[in-house]
């Protein structure tokens, strides 16, 4: 009986000792996460590159992850990271980007890797990224341990340009499904813009607003001079050319089709203007838009993320000429550490961290943005200025550290 009562004495002084640890003081090394990531993984796009940066954040602060995807994608390496797929048996290669009837069957066979994976391991927390909530919820993971919200866009605006979720009824019954996926969650992380939407959707779940970067954000221009060089002479760019030049994918929403015919008013006061798109996948219509570009226009399919960099620093403007979307194109925060003058079309969802002393701001019609283009080319002191602010809010803003210490955060005060 004493050895009892001197037990349980230790184990309510424990319990005390745990009561009172901060959640600063919160070690997190050796917590095991599931990473449920409804996509083909990893792939050199906006979604699964954030996501890569968030594994690399968890490895660096000693987390162990198993990230549930699809079947098809490249393989990692990241210390503590254990990557599951699922689907492999529906022999699915290509997921296009947006919803789709392949989506949803590996939706569905993510669903029953995700309930295997609850049974076969004990986790802490499980980290469901964009549809991936639905997904776990279903799988009745919210039950077991708190559940993290990825949420990088809004769904039912997403979806609200397709005829099957146009109408009225179906906008109204994915917004009813996405605010319960909210009020599920133990915490929501979202992309920059997202805050405010989903407080007045969920008001009670706390929310981490945070700005991806890259671990190698701090660029060296100096080592890119041969690279950039190389690159010009394989596309068939003249030296002397001023290279505009779109970084992501194309879909309708990123306004490609805008910028591409853009080109034609810039070119009447710079003819020697070449438009670069980086990002073309089988699925774009790229005959198309090259025969709207009237020479003009070079087309390059989707490159490996280290190379990204190059084609950023061969340019002379960078352009986002994105039409639609709550949430901000990830693509800005490389632009910015780019340290290149930025022209984006005037939305909301740019000035979420653009201003006027980082970008020039044009219309959403061809004629605005050629002539915001045309206007930064015919003044060297403003591309000046804006590329310097540019690479100044990235080194003080996007530093690597800052977002470890983001996750660490969204871990800590979720668990």
């Amino acid at each position: 009986m004493p050895q009892k009562a001197k037990h349980s004495a230790k184990a309510s002084e424990q319990g005390v000792k745990d009561k009172d640890l901060s959640s600063s003081e919160l070690p997190l090394a050796g917590t095991r996460v599931l990473f449920v990531v409804p996509q083909p993984f990893y792939e050199d796009r906006g979604s699964p590159i954030a996501v890569l940066n968030v594994l690399r954040a968890m490895s660096e602060l000693g987390m162990h992850v198993d990230l549930l995807a699809f079947s098809s994608g490249q393989s990692v390496e990241v210390p503590h990271l254990r990557i599951f797929r699922c689907g492999k048996a529906l022999r699915i290669r290509h997921v296009p980007i947006g919803f789709s009837i392949k989506k949803v069957l590996l939706d569905i066979a993510l669903l029953f890797a995700v309930r295997a994976r609850l049974k076969a391991e004990q986790y802490k927390c499980v980290h469901a990224l964009e549809d991936g909530i639905y997904v776990a919820l279903a799988a009745g993971a919210h039950r077991r341990v708190p559940v993290i919200y990825d949420m990088h866009s809004c769904i039912p605006e997403q979806l609200s340009k397709h005829p099957l979720f146009s109408n009225r009824l179906a906008q109204w019954c994915l917004n009813k499904i996405e605010c319960y996926a909210m009020r599920q969650s133990k915490t929501i992380c979202c992309s920059v813009g997202l805050k405010g939407y989903i407080e007045a959707r969920a008001a009670k779940v706390p929310v981490v607003e945070w700005t991806f970067c890259d671990p190698n954000n701090d660029i060296d221009v100096q080592k890119f001079r041969e690279p950039v060089r190389f690159l010009r002479e394989k596309l068939g760019i003249d030296r002397n050319a001023c290279v505009v030049l779109y970084a992501g994918n194309f879909a309708g929403y990123q306004g490609v089709g805008i910028l591409v015919d853009s080109i034609s008013f810039v070119r009447q006061v710079h003819p020697d203007a070449i438009l670069v798109l980086v990002g073309a996948t089988a699925d774009d219509n790229i005959e198309e838009l090259v025969k709207r570009g009237d020479g003009a226009v070079i087309i390059c399919p989707r490159q490996p993320h280290d190379m990204v960099a190059t084609y950023l620093q061969m340019a002379q403007v960078l352009v986002s000429p994105r039409t639609v979307g709550d949430n901000l194109p990830l693509k800005l925060f490389e632009y910015l550490a780019a340290g290149k003058p930025i022209v984006a079309t005037d939305n909301m969802h740019h000035r979420m961290v653009l201003s006027e002393e980082t970008a020039v701001f044009a219309n959403s019609t061809p004629e605005g943005l050629g002539s915001a283009i045309t206007q930064l080319l015919e003044s060297p002191a403003t591309m000046e200025r804006l590329a310097t602010a540019a690479k100044a809010y990235a080194v003080q803003k996007l530093g690597w550290n800052n977002f470890v210490q983001s996750v660490s955060t969204l871990y800590k005060s979720t668990l």
